[in-house]
């Protein structure tokens, strides 16, 4: 699992800079964009387990604060390219 959770920490970081460097937009903002598209995706397959026994569904609330036109639309778009993709074709 520990090499698995890397390889994904890694491709996360790398999809976040190079939205990052495509858009210019700072990291931040497009790692933001990128956890709550990945959230996205795994909400329907992954729920939070408490200690007695109690499950719910994970979920992630993400806000980005920025100035208008600061490329908070494209860096979202970008990052949910494959899910808005995906949704089309269904």
């Amino acid at each position: 699992i520990t090499g698995q959770t890397s390889h994904h920490k890694a491709s996360i970081l790398k999809a976040a800079a190079e939205i990052s460097a495509n858009l210019q937009v700072p990291f931040d903002m497009s790692l933001n964009a990128i956890l709550a598209a990945v959230a996205t995706v795994c909400q329907g397959c992954l729920d939070a387990s408490f200690p007695d026994g109690a499950t719910i569904p994970t979920s992630l609330i993400t806000i980005t604060v920025a100035e208008s036109g600061a490329g908070k639309t494209p860096c979202q778009k970008q990052a949910n390219q494959a899910i808005t993709q995906f949704q089309s074709r269904r």
